[in-house]
């Protein structure tokens, strides 16, 4: 393949990613400005979720999930389909690492200070849960966030932010093994 149709593709695929967050945004900014943090739709059984994490070096995502109900923040990570490590062997789930970031199940700290910090999302700022991941409720249009470090390094969050990597990750879900996508 020559370097002109190579650019030519990569351009293309910018074009279209581009556009997808843009129309997602603007879908998403309408719906968002209408849905309260935490308030259950009373029309749909189906609840939504955006899980943010924030692995320590500058390197954030999100993750939009869906389920039924309430469920725990520790349910809600595990929904995300991230690759989590964790410990209960103080009978209840306490996250030691995600997609490899942090530390073995079998040693919770391994002699480092950071830890995954668990935090909600109230609007305008992250705040601390009183209880652990395994004893908090989320419901339907919660934002949770999850940060690697001795301190909380979560950014604030937008709704062009959510609405981007929710692009990305439908985007990479959408590659083939060789790289293309489609029948190309």
């Amino acid at each position: 393949m020559s370097k002109a149709v190579w650019r030519t593709g990569l351009a293309l695929c910018g074009a279209f990613l581009v556009l997808f967050m843009i129309l997602f945004a603007l879908s998403g900014s309408v719906s968002a400005s209408n849905r309260v943090p935490g308030e259950v739709s009373p029309t749909s059984s189906v609840n939504e979720a955006d899980i943010v994490v924030h692995f320590g070096n500058g390197h954030m995502i999100s993750r939009h999930i869906t389920f039924t109900g309430v469920i725990s923040g520790f349910r809600a990570l595990e929904l995300t389909g991230l690759d989590l490590e964790v410990n209960y062997d103080w009978g209840f789930p306490f996250v030691t690492a995600i997609d490899g970031v942090g530390c073995p199940a079998d040693d919770s700290f391994c002699g480092n200070p950071a830890f995954w910090g668990y935090y909600s999302w109230d609007g305008s700022a992250w705040q601390s849960y009183s209880v652990g991941a395994g004893s908090s409720s989320i419901s339907d249009g919660a934002i949770e966030g999850w940060s690697w470090g001795v301190t909380n390094t979560l950014a604030p969050v937008t709704v062009e932010f959510l609405a981007a990597q929710a692009a990305l990750h439908w985007l990479m879900s959408q590659q083939q093994d060789v790289g293309s996508y489609g029948n190309v």
